[in-house]
């Protein structure tokens, strides 16, 4: 990323935060999608990290961190995201299944046959 790009848009030109956004907006949606395996959901928490991309902009320090920043505020929005969907139905996605939501604050683990869902790996 360029950080005079980045500086630019800082001080709020528009022009220069097109073109950030549109330079990692591939890659932010790439990355929603791996997290939340649906591309609505995906779509929706992409567009909701721009935008809060561009509120916290001038609160970034380090300029070379953009695509960091930008990488770490989309992780949000997909949390976010799928806290919402599972508000609004009453499931999650695991492993790209839905799962019913039993309200129970629990980290669900995958069984030995369900390694295939981490790329054939086991997680670390």
């Amino acid at each position: 990323m360029d950080a005079d790009l980045v500086v630019r848009a800082q001080q709020g030109d528009q022009g220069s935060f097109d073109a950030l956004a549109c330079g990692v907006w591939g890659r932010l949606y790439q990355l929603a999608l791996r997290i939340l395996r649906d591309e609505t959901m995906a779509e929706e928490a992409t567009e909701r990290a721009v935008v809060d991309i561009w509120r916290n902009l001038p609160s970034l320090r380090e300029q070379a961190r953009f695509e960091a920043w930008s990488y770490r505020i989309l992780v949000n929005a997909c949390n976010s995201e799928a806290r919402r969907n599972r508000r609004r139905h009453g499931t999650t996605r695991y492993c790209g299944e839905l799962v019913p939501h039993t309200g129970i604050a629990r980290r669900v683990r995958p069984g030995p046959t369900e390694y295939g869902c981490y790329g054939g790996s086991r997680p670390a």
